[in-house]
């Protein structure tokens, strides 16, 4: 994509916060895990207990969403070294998940709602939360068939995968082996088998390519 036709990135990141946090009541929070420093090395330890001591860093690698806040990588100056278009591309994952376990939907905000007056009105019930977590960690098995864990990160990958296109014309294959890693490996404790992974990326990369040539893609 030539340069010219390149969107303003920092413009569409601020658009993308501001509504998320009208369709989320002003609750979205963005904070560095050292400000919880004790939970993240706790879970941190649990699971390289569990993956053998094959899990990442998730303290100081991984960004995270819990409830309404995104939990950046250590002290949060990790943040400062992306650019406007990979910090809208990871924002965007994670209001993916954050729209699908508060709605119900990933999709809501590819939507007009420009009459919605209370958006509490259209949030899942309590029940559904609860269903979203365990969906998440155990559904139906917890590894390599962790059908909800897939779902629920293949949509939120969807969201990186329209952002590099918009980017770069076309989806970069460094982009589809990263998310490819993700799937299969102890970062999300092999929660798709290589086949299934494949499928479910190829699926979104093909779709998004789709949109992208009909111009339905929506940012900000």
């Amino acid at each position: 994509m030539s340069e010219e036709k390149l969107p303003d990135w920092d413009i569409l990141y601020l658009c993308l916060l501001e509504k998320a946090r009208e369709r989320h009541q002003g609750k979205i929070k963005i904070k560095p895990k050292s400000e919880l420093k004790w939970f993240w090395k706790m879970l941190q330890f649990i699971l390289k207990v569990l993956t053998f001591g094959k899990a990442p860093a998730i303290y100081d690698r991984f960004f995270t969403v819990i409830g309404r806040t995104i939990w950046l990588p250590g002290d949060g100056s990790l943040w400062d070294e992306f650019t406007w278009w990979q910090q809208y591309a990871l924002v965007s994952h994670e209001l993916d998940h954050m729209d699908y376990c508060y709605f119900g939907r990933s999709d809501i905000r590819d939507e007009d709602h420009t009459e919605i007056k209370n958006w509490k009105d259209l949030e899942a019930p309590w029940y559904w939360k609860l269903w979203y977590n365990f969906k998440y960690l155990f559904w139906p098995l917890p590894i390599l068939y962790a059908y909800g864990r897939q779902d629920i990160e293949i949509k939120g990958y969807r969201r990186n995968i329209e952002v590099n296109i918009q980017m770069f014309g076309e989806v970069q294959e460094y982009l589809i082996l990263f998310i490819f890693h993700q799937f299969t490996s102890a970062n999300y404790v092999w929660m798709a088998t290589k086949k299934r992974a494949d499928e479910l990326i190829q699926k979104e990369v093909e779709d998004v390519k789709k949109a992208y040539a009909e111009n339905r893609l929506r940012f900000g």
